[in-house]
């Protein structure tokens, strides 16, 4: 049976490789909250759970961690507990967070088990690499990482940029177009502004306004 587990482990391992092992940039406006779900692929019934992250503790700070949303939460949806709350400990560019059952009823499978929350505080275009550096499953070396995209990866980068908004009645036509370019995907934000869907609104509308004085 444990050579079977072990063969299993393997091929998830060999499927994942691309993302398993890849680098994603993630940009976060200064100052703003960010959550980073945890995914275990797992065929057993979880006992406990060992994570030790780092990261550079001058550009990104850790905040909280929660099982809620995860398939570690509450099965029965009666209040009774399987899992106890994550034990963290905080050290130097580095947390550690062990979860352990708390009831009979175990989770048997795959999903997201963990959401870590921190917050961009480092300076404008500085960046932290976030690392899962131990990632154990009942005492076993886990398959799994953070979950973004459909996909897990054992590293990720955060990238901390400015709230520009207030720029906006200063933006030139091409600075729209360039937004627009990097909403769909077309270029890389190389810029230093946060950009979201809400200043994407907010450049259409600025685009409109070009039309409109063009056109008269």
């Amino acid at each position: 049976m444990k050579i079977f587990l072990l063969i299993l482990n393997l091929l998830v391992l060999i499927d994942c490789f691309d993302q398993c092992f890849a680098n994603v940039e993630i940009e976060v406006q200064k100052n703003k909250f960010f959550d980073i779900p945890i995914y275990l692929n797992y065929h057993q019934e979880i006992n406990g759970i060992n994570i030790k992250v780092k990261f550079d503790d001058s550009v990104i700070q850790f905040f909280n961690t929660n099982i809620k949303g995860g398939i570690l939460e509450d099965i029965t949806n009666q209040g009774y507990i399987s899992y106890n709350p994550p034990i963290v400990r905080i050290g130097e560019n580095e947390i550690e967070i062990g979860i352990s059952a708390g009831g009979e009823n175990l989770v048997k499978g795959s999903g997201i088990i963990l959401f870590i929350t921190m917050k961009a505080t480092g300076a404008i275009n500085h960046s932290s690499t976030i690392s899962l550096n131990t990632f154990n499953c009942d005492e076993n070396p886990a398959i799994g990482g953070f979950y973004l995209n459909n996909s897990f990866f054992q590293k990720i980068s955060i990238k901390i940029l400015q709230n520009c908004k207030f720029l906006l009645d200063k933006i030139s036509l091409e600075d729209a177009i360039y937004v627009l370019e990097v909403m769909a995907n077309v270029k890389k934000n190389d810029s230093i502004c946060f950009i979201d869907f809400e200043t994407s609104i907010q450049i259409l509308q600025i685009i409109s306004e070009f039309n409109e004085h063009f056109l008269r």
